[in-house]
Protein backbone atom coordinates (compact mmCIF):
# COMPACT_ATOMS: atom_id res chain seq x y z
CA UNK A 1 0.00 0.00 0.00
CA UNK A 2 1.35 3.50 -0.83
CA UNK A 3 0.41 6.26 1.65
CA UNK A 4 1.11 10.31 0.64
CA UNK A 5 3.78 12.06 2.78
CA UNK A 6 4.53 15.97 2.81
CA UNK A 7 7.49 14.55 1.89
CA UNK A 8 9.53 16.76 -1.08
CA UNK A 9 12.59 16.24 -3.31
CA UNK A 10 13.82 18.94 -4.18
CA UNK A 11 16.99 19.09 -6.85
CA UNK A 12 20.22 20.85 -5.67
CA UNK A 13 22.17 22.57 -8.88
CA UNK A 14 25.51 22.87 -7.28
CA UNK A 15 25.36 18.89 -7.43
CA UNK A 16 24.38 18.48 -11.49
CA UNK A 17 27.06 17.45 -13.49
CA UNK A 18 27.13 18.29 -17.42
CA UNK A 19 28.13 15.90 -19.62
CA UNK A 20 27.35 17.19 -23.35
CA UNK A 21 26.15 14.32 -25.59
CA UNK A 22 26.96 14.53 -29.33
CA UNK A 23 25.67 11.81 -31.09
CA UNK A 24 28.95 10.05 -33.25
CA UNK A 25 31.35 12.30 -31.70
CA UNK A 26 34.09 10.53 -30.03
CA UNK A 27 35.02 11.64 -26.51
CA UNK A 28 38.81 11.48 -26.20
CA UNK A 29 39.96 14.02 -28.15
CA UNK A 30 41.87 14.23 -31.47
CA UNK A 31 40.10 10.77 -32.45
CA UNK A 32 37.43 11.97 -34.51
CA UNK A 33 33.72 11.33 -35.24
CA UNK A 34 32.20 7.23 -35.20
CA UNK A 35 31.14 8.11 -38.63
CA UNK A 36 34.54 9.25 -40.16
CA UNK A 37 36.57 6.52 -38.68
CA UNK A 38 33.35 3.74 -39.88
CA UNK A 39 33.97 5.79 -43.25
CA UNK A 40 37.92 5.41 -43.44
CA UNK A 41 37.75 1.86 -42.66
CA UNK A 42 35.35 1.33 -45.48
CA UNK A 43 37.27 3.22 -47.74
CA UNK A 44 40.54 1.18 -46.63
CA UNK A 45 38.71 -1.90 -48.50
CA UNK A 46 40.81 -2.98 -51.66
CA UNK A 47 38.75 -2.98 -54.12
CA UNK A 48 39.13 -6.36 -55.31
CA UNK A 49 37.91 -7.64 -51.94
CA UNK A 50 34.44 -5.22 -52.30
CA UNK A 51 32.16 -7.56 -53.91
CA UNK A 52 33.01 -10.40 -51.38
CA UNK A 53 32.82 -8.11 -48.40
CA UNK A 54 29.46 -6.74 -50.15
CA UNK A 55 27.97 -10.57 -50.21
CA UNK A 56 29.04 -11.49 -47.23
CA UNK A 57 27.49 -8.26 -45.56
CA UNK A 58 24.31 -9.05 -47.19
CA UNK A 59 24.09 -12.89 -46.44
CA UNK A 60 24.25 -11.81 -42.80
CA UNK A 61 21.38 -8.94 -42.80
CA UNK A 62 18.83 -10.36 -45.02
CA UNK A 63 17.73 -12.80 -43.14
CA UNK A 64 16.80 -10.42 -40.21
CA UNK A 65 14.98 -8.23 -42.53
CA UNK A 66 12.94 -10.76 -43.88
CA UNK A 67 12.11 -11.78 -40.32
CA UNK A 68 11.06 -8.09 -39.53
CA UNK A 69 9.08 -7.40 -42.95
CA UNK A 70 7.16 -10.99 -41.94
CA UNK A 71 6.46 -9.59 -38.46
CA UNK A 72 2.81 -8.94 -37.52
CA UNK A 73 2.40 -5.29 -36.19
CA UNK A 74 2.53 -5.04 -32.42
CA UNK A 75 -1.06 -4.67 -30.88
CA UNK A 76 -1.75 -1.20 -29.40
CA UNK A 77 1.10 0.25 -30.91
CA UNK A 78 -1.74 2.61 -32.92
CA UNK A 79 -3.09 5.06 -30.94
CA UNK A 80 -7.12 5.54 -30.49
CA UNK A 81 -7.28 9.14 -32.49
CA UNK A 82 -4.88 7.57 -35.44
CA UNK A 83 -6.91 4.82 -35.96
CA UNK A 84 -10.35 6.58 -35.73
CA UNK A 85 -8.69 8.78 -38.12
CA UNK A 86 -7.81 5.93 -40.55
CA UNK A 87 -11.16 3.89 -40.17
CA UNK A 88 -13.06 7.74 -40.95
CA UNK A 89 -10.98 7.96 -44.83
CA UNK A 90 -12.29 4.71 -45.10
Amino acid sequence: MIKRTSHRLQHDPSRVIAKPYLPGEEIAPGVGTRAGLLMGRIMEIPEAEVATVLESMWASVVPRISLIAAAPAPTGWISKRSAASRSARR
